[in-house]
C-alpha cells in the first residue's frame, strides 16, 4: 500500500512538472556554462592581481632578512602555478563548450573536468596551503624583530585563524558549490541526451 502511494506522488509531481523541451534543456544549459565560465574568469583575474600585488610588495618594500625574500618567491612561486592551472582549465572549459550538441561526449569532457577540479581543489590546493604556510611562517621570522610582541603574536593569531578558516570552511564550501554546478550540468545533458534518443528515427 505505501508503494503505491508513493507512485500516485511521483505520477502527480510528474503532471505538475512536465518534461522540459530539447529547447528549454539546451537554455539551461547554456546559462549555466556561462555562470559558470564567469566563476572561473572571476578567479583568474583575482589570482592575477594578488600575484601582481604580491610581486610589487616585493620590489617595492626593504624586506632586512633573506626568510622574507624566500617566503615571497614561495609565494610569487604559488601563485603562478595557480594562475596557470586556472587559466588553463578555463581555456578547456570554454572550448568544450561547443560540444553541446554532442551531449555524449559533453558529458564525458565535464566527468573528467570534474575530477581534474576535484583534484585541483584538494590535494593540489593542500600542497599549495602548505606552501603559503611556509611562506607565512619564513616572513614572521622577520616580523618578529620589528613588531613589539603583543602585536606580533596578534598578527600571528589572525593568520592561524584565517588559514584554519578557508581550510575548514571556504575551500569545502567552494568544492561542494563546484562539485554541485558541473553536476547539474551533467544532469541536464543527460536529459538533452535521453531527448535526442527518443527523438531519432
Amino acid at each position: 500500500m505505501k508503494d503505491f502511494e508513493a507512485l500516485k506522488i511521483l505520477w502527480h509531481e510528474q503532471r505538475i512538472h512536465p518534461a522540459l523541451s530539447a529547447e528549454e534543456i539546451v537554455s539551461t544549459i547554456k546559462a549555466k556554462q556561462s555562470d559558470m565560465r564567469r566563476r572561473l574568469t572571476f578567479q583568474v583575474f583575482t589570482i592575477a592581481g594578488v600575484l601582481v600585488a604580491a610581486i610589487a610588495i616585493w620590489l617595492l618594500i626593504p624586506f632586512q632578512t633573506w626568510t622574507s625574500h624566500f617566503a615571497l618567491l614561495i609565494i610569487a612561486i604559488c601563485l603562478t602555478y595557480y594562475f596557470i592551472v586556472q587559466m588553463d582549465s578555463n581555456r578547456s572549459f570554454q572550448k568544450h563548450e561547443n560540444l553541446i550538441a554532442e551531449p555524449k561526449a559533453y558529458i564525458q569532457f565535464l566527468k573528467s573536468y570534474k575530477s581534474m577540479r576535484n583534484r585541483l581543489n584538494t590535494r593540489n590546493y593542500y600542497i599549495y596551503e602548505s606552501c603559503i604556510c611556509l611562506a607565512f611562517a619564513l616572513y614572521f621570522v622577520e616580523l618578529y624583530f620589528v613588531l613589539p610582541l603583543w602585536l606580533f603574536l596578534m598578527l600571528a593569531l589572525a593568520t592561524a585563524m584565517w588559514v584554519i578558516y578557508c581550510h575548514r570552511v571556504l575551500i569545502k564550501d567552494y568544492v561542494t558549490k563546484e562539485n554541485a554546478q558541473l553536476q547539474e550540468l551533467i544532469d541536464h545533458l543527460e536529459k538533452l541526451d535521453r531527448q535526442f534518443e527518443e527523438n531519432a528515427p
